[in-house]
């Protein structure tokens, strides 16, 4: 597949899935080698400003003299922009390699399982760690898609969890209550991981709160 194919390729996976949990992706990372468990994360959700802090941190980072991977959506002017190495996104040639990759484990997968498949987020997902991997940066700045539980980059323990803001957003995914989507977004807290928030409002704070204590972390609010 020459770049346009290979894009279309990507757009040619549903968009939704029947269920929301992390078998799918899990089960084509695993053929991938599993690259999600090799590198380095800041995980970051919100309700608005999520995909600003993620840049802000990459740049950040970058400053610092480490090499940064960026995963992010949607794309502004081009399609590689969703995956990006200190700011630059994957080159064509790179995406069209790492979509052949993917299509080839793809394949093997659906010998034993004719019927296995996954959305277009869970691919480009899995594209993502396996680029970030294949290139060795020193840390990548993963940015939610939905919620954060069940949102398919929600397949890594990270260094950092950051959650900017929480708001209603998403309802007929998340929940029509600041709670419900709270605690879909306190999803990305992990045991032992420090989380950074920004100013939440108290019913988001609350269950933030209740994660926290749940999982022995440190809370950093800014």
């Amino acid at each position: 597949m020459d770049y346009t194919e290979s894009v279309a390729y990507i757009h040619s996976f549903p968009r939704l899935a029947k269920t929301g949990d992390h078998q799918r992706i899990l089960t084509l990372l695993h053929a991938l080698g599993d690259p999600q468990k090799r590198g380095h994360y800041i995980h970051v959700t919100g309700t608005n400003g999520k995909g600003s802090a993620a840049n802000a941190i990459a740049h950040i980072l970058e400053a610092s003299g480490l090499s940064v991977g960026l995963y992010t959506s949607p794309f502004i002017m081009r399609f590689n922009e969703r995956m990006m190495i200190d700011h630059q996104p994957i080159p064509d040639a790179e995406l069209v390699k790492a979509v052949a990759v993917g299509q080839q484990a793809l394949t093997q997968l659906r010998q034993a399982t004719p019927d296995f498949g996954v959305t277009e987020f869970e691919f480009i997902t899995a594209l993502a760690f396996w680029y970030f991997d294949q290139k060795q940066v020193d840390l990548a700045v993963i940015e939610v898609g939905i919620g954060g539980d069940t949102d398919s980059t929600n397949v890594i323990t990270p260094v950092v969890s950051v959650l900017t803001e929480v708001a209603l957003d998403h309802q007929k995914l998340l929940g029509d209550t600041i709670t419900a989507i709270a605690t879909h977004k306190a999803g990305i807290i992990k045991p032992h991981v420090p989380v950074v928030t920004g100013n939440l409002v108290p019913d988001a704070d609350a269950v933030v709160a209740a994660k926290v204590a749940a999982t022995a972390s440190t809370w950093l609010r800014f």
